[in-house]
């Protein structure tokens, strides 16, 4: 397992935090850590998914997110 952090543009509230959260859930091999506003702190199995995949997702529910720096 690889930890990725992820910065997120666009979230405002805790609703944003657990769609984000169910977002993450749902690609396989990735495990969300810790998620709140403007960020995420994820355990991606490399062998299954990758920090790509976990962007991707969030950007489908219309955030803007990249990997951080050094994630």
């Amino acid at each position: 397992m690889k930890t990725v952090d992820i910065a997120i543009e666009g979230m405002h509230c805790e609703g944003c935090v657990k769609r984000a959260t169910e977002a993450i859930k749902k690609v396989a091999g990735a495990v969300p850590e810790k998620v709140e506003i403007g960020k995420a702190r994820v355990q991606v199995d490399e062998g299954k998914a990758s920090a790509e995949l976990v962007v991707a997702a969030l950007e489908r529910l219309g955030f803007d997110a990249r990997l951080s720096a050094g994630g």
